[in-house]
């Protein structure tokens, strides 16, 4: 059965600690019951919230988060005091509107991901998350060929440890679609935009055996159609495509995260 997972990028936009924890257990009480993190995300703040959303409910949740964008943040003072900081500095910013056409992004350059890099961001996401595995760990913006020999090995090693349930990539399709099984051989999940018309039922038939994770729905949405009917379409054809997969919404706001729960549910086939 296709899952529903909650994507933490926006979590930092709460205004208090307090908003962020409610927005989390109210995806727990809907039955949501996987997160999606990573360092980058307002600077290891996510991490650092989910991490306290974890308590007494660890046993009972699915996280991922990754490795590969940015250093290794370093959190320099409570979370609760960061938030208040970033709502105050989000209130003074200009709303910035831009409706351009989406294309397709270019293949990623070649970066090196070495032992020293991934062993710190690592225990880095342990710490802030407060626990001592992680479900799934993924390359952020990167392909496996990135990482070095050593680093490859330190990653297969947390995973025989048992520190690392299962190991992926998150990048757009468009990389994916040059990938090759060898490349991928060590890694069970693939997370990419779903966009049909770009090449992710390629991804799906070339990696059967993988556990794919679809994100970005909505830059299916054609302006001026009825949302509704459009949400309903993409969830509907998505899970039918991905039965055994996971797919992502991500959102600050409760009200919506209630609305697109009830869609999920409302048409997803299996």
């Amino acid at each position: 059965m296709c899952e529903l997972g909650l994507g933490c990028v926006a979590l930092t936009k709460q205004k208090s600690l307090g908003s962020a924890l409610s927005l989390l257990n109210r995806s727990y009480d809907l039955g949501v019951k996987h997160f999606d993190t990573a360092p980058l995300y307002g600077r290891g703040y996510s991490e650092m919230i989910l991490g306290k959303f974890l308590r007494k409910k660890r046993a009972d949740v699915h996280i991922t988060t990754k490795v590969g964008l940015g250093n290794p943040p370093q959190a320099s003072i409570p979370v609760g005091l960061a938030l208040l900081i970033n709502s105050l500095k989000q209130k003074g910013a200009k709303e910035k509107h831009m409706d351009h056409a989406w294309q397709p992004p270019n293949l990623l350059q070649y970066r090196v991901l070495d032992l020293e890099f991934v062993k710190a961001s690592f225990f880095g996401s342990l710490k802030r998350l407060g626990t001592d595995y992680i479900d799934t760990y993924l390359l952020h913006e990167a392909m496996p060929s990135f990482l070095t020999e050593a680093a490859l090995s330190f990653l297969l090693n947390q995973k025989e440890k048992g520190r690392i349930k299962s190991l992926g990539t998150a990048c757009s399709f468009v990389n994916l679609t040059h990938a090759d099984e060898k490349e991928l051989e060590h890694f069970d999940v693939l997370q990419y935009e779903y966009l049909p018309k770009f090449g992710a039922d390629e991804i799906i038939a070339r990696f059967p055996l993988k556990k794919h994770v679809f994100h970005s729905l909505t830059r299916n949405f054609v302006s001026g159609l009825d949302y509704n009917a459009q949400m309903g379409t993409v969830i509907s054809e998505a899970t039918r495509k991905n039965p055994t997969g996971r797919i992502l919404i991500g959102t600050s706001n409760k009200k919506h995260l209630e609305c697109n729960v009830q869609y999920f549910h409302s048409y997803a086939t299996y």
